[in-house]
């Protein structure tokens, strides 16, 4: 064999992880290599190639020595770890590292190995780990942000005192792109993250629920041993800096989502959540993109007092004009939902009545008469004993309902003697009545805005408001006397339940819409029409409908069909129904993407994970402050969507 002199090649660190071999022994003088075994080996049995005669396993382990020959190795692995070699060099580093068991690389270490030899190697393990994380450290990324995102939805959270370091002012001109959904007339903010490792890491800190200081602290913590790290010191305000990156990334990626032509009409969720420190609202914007349900942070409004103020509803639309400039046109649901409670409310009052053409403040006027009734409905509802049925609490639901009727200026439960005695005037569902002048006094009451939105309507709009007001407002008391007679009766809770809907959803999963007749998805198809029109051609209107005949048509008269729609459970999700449009062989793809905004407005679409992610929120509001928003708050609500969010 000849000698490693000093033309020979000398063993490379990298070949580690290229060609999956561990350093067994050193040269105790220099601690240079002298022998390196292969991981496959250790790890795995050989690999048995097709048509070969099938031989005793082996159990020993391949090494290497000087002078190095990294075609040897890979040679090795070609011969005799085929399959196991062709997935592991594809992988990234990473994917590498976590290939073999932990303690492989460790076992192959002589045992007649010396303390100082293993000392020696465990020194050069960590700095050649240290040189890895380095690396990854200093890999840098620049994002273009819009500018409004930056300077009216940022800044006006903070101020315009704040430091937005690496938020650089440039013009669209100079990129190249084949989008035709970029503005290239459009100045934007070149974004420059210096270090993705410590933007990801941070961000995750803060997603979990510690403080800005706490996840420097941490970050420094964990970095602190590493050198040759050229970042400086991770402080407090270069953690709120990266926050402030994330913020921005995410509303970039969900305009751009909602800019495209794959989200035809999106909903906006309102999650009350009182298990911070302090209370808040999590306005959310839901949408379908490429059959997977998406909820998205938008914006937190801080809770100052019962209901959502004039103020909030002008945050809310502030945040919409920016990230969908034409959101009017693609909203198609406003829902609540608090914890414990339900947003069936919302949803249906807003599938059921449609109005498209409305200007803004009426469909936010709508919202606070929902948002008030529905959570006065649902404090009620939480108080409900679980498991022991309505009875034990039917006082808590004569009560809920003498107090709407109360707010309201409704009349009612009548018996069959007093109906002779309701104005004609009057709307009438079940056995209560409301009077249109009743119902304008409701709707003044909402506060400032309302009253004047109100005051400013024209006669139509008007008529139309204190319709669609009064119908819900007596909708859900008609309802709740219904609980309460069939409790009266015996009836016992699970078909009774506080969640019982007002009306149904529109169906949206294919194993209810292959029961609908076609004539009343037709129906459910021109709620929609107007915003339809403005996104589909007449022909692809049309393919929609006749998707739904043919999933109809092959239901009914295929078997294959029926058994595979059957088996789908009553709550599977709108991915697990639809997959990838084709169900048992039928093209449904331009019906799932009608569906998908359907499915966006319903309350159970996209549930949050129980409250866990709700109770890492370790946030309260600064006391004795009036303002809606809280940057703290953004941080971590944007840091809990970010890596979701990026996945787009």
């Amino acid at each position: 064999m000849p000698s490693a002199g000093k033309s020979a090649r000398k063993f490379r660190s990298l070949w580690t992880l290229q060609y999956a071999v561990a350093v067994a022994e050193r040269e105790p003088e220099t601690g240079a290599p002298t022998k390196a075994v292969c991981l496959m080996c250790r790890a795995f049995e050989r690999d048995e190639t097709e048509g070969a005669k099938r031989r005793k396993r082996k159990t020993k382990v391949h090494s290497f020595s000087p002078p190095w020959r990294p075609d040897n190795m890979r040679r090795h692995l070609e011969q005799q770890h085929a399959l196991r070699w062709a997935e592991y060099k594809d992988l990234s580093a990473e994917g590498k590292r976590r290939f073999f068991p932990a303690d492989v690389a460790i076992s192959t270490r002589p045992r007649t190995e010396t303390v100082e030899t293993t000392a020696e190697n465990s020194e050069q393990q960590v700095s050649e780990r240290n040189a890895a994380i380095v690396e990854t450290a200093k890999r840098s990324r620049t994002f273009l942000v819009d500018k409004y995102i930056v300077d009216v939805l940022l800044r006006g959270v903070e101020g315009a005192d704040a430091e937005f370091n690496g938020f650089d002012m440039h013009d669209i001109d100079w990129v190249e792109t084949d989008e035709e959904n970029v503005d290239e007339n459009e100045a934007r903010y070149a974004v420059t993250i210096d270090s993705e490792l410590e933007m990801n890491t941070c961000v995750k800190f803060v997603a979990n629920g510690v403080s800005f200081k706490q996840a420097a602290w941490l970050y420094q913590g964990m970095m602190g041993d590493i050198s040759s790290l050229e970042n400086g010191q991770c402080l407090e305000r270069r953690v709120m800096n990266l926050c402030r990156f994330a913020c921005a990334v995410n509303f970039q990626r969900l305009k751009d989502a909602l800019k495209g032509g794959e989200v035809w009409a999106f909903a906006v969720v309102l999650e009350f959540c009182n298990f911070a420190g302090s209370p808040f609202i999590d306005v959310r914007v839901r949408f379908e993109h490429e059959g997977e349900i998406h909820s998205v942070h938008l914006v937190g409004i801080v809770v100052l007092d019962d209901n959502m103020t004039d103020e909030s509803m002008e945050l809310v639309v502030t945040y919409l004009n920016v990230i969908a400039p034409h959101w009017r046109t693609k909203l198609i649901g406003v829902n609540l939902s608090n914890e414990g409670g339900s947003g069936t409310y919302v949803i249906e009052f807003t599938q059921e009545f449609q109005f498209v053409d409305l200007p803004p403040p009426e469909w936010w006027v709508l919202a606070l008469v929902v948002t008030n009734v529905a959570g006065r409905v649902n404090g009620i509802l939480r108080q409900l004993r679980g498991g022991k049925g309505l009875t034990h609490d039917r006082q808590h639901l004569i009560d809920l309902m003498n107090h709407l009727s109360m707010m309201t200026g409704a009349v009612g439960p009548f018996i069959p003697s007093e109906f002779l005695s309701i104005s004609c005037e009057d709307i009438v569902i079940g056995s209560f009545s409301l009077n249109p002048v009743a119902t304008a006094t409701f709707l003044k009451s909402q506060g400032s805005f309302a009253n004047s939105v109100v005051d400013s309507l024209l006669p139509n709009t008007f008529e139309a408001l204190v319709n669609v007001t009064s119908t819900f407002v007596l909708t859900v008391l008609s309802k709740l006397s219904q609980i309460i007679t069939e409790t009266n009766n015996g009836i016992t809770e699970g078909s009774t339940s506080p969640n019982s809907t007002i009306s149904q959803v529109p169906a949206f999963l294919p194993n209810v819409l292959c029961k609908m007749r076609h004539q009343d998805f037709v129906g459910a198809m021109q709620q929609q029409r107007e915003r339809l029109e403005k996104r589909f051609p007449g022909e692809e209107i049309e393919r929609i409908e006749a998707q739904h005949r043919a999933l109809r048509n092959a239901y009914l008269l295929e078997k294959r069909v029926s058994d595979e729609l059957d088996r789908l459970p009553d709550n599977c999700s709108f991915s697990e129904g639809w997959r990838e449009g084709i169900i048992a062989g039928v093209d449904c793809r331009a019906l799932r993407y009608f569906c998908g905004a359907l499915a966006a407005v319903a309350s159970s679409s996209t549930p949050r994970s129980e409250d866990s992610e709700f109770l890492l929120i370790n946030w309260c509001k600064i006391p004795f402050t009036q303002s809606l928003t809280d940057f703290a708050l953004e941080a971590i609500l944007h840091a809990q969507n970010y890596r979701p969010l990026f996945k787009h």
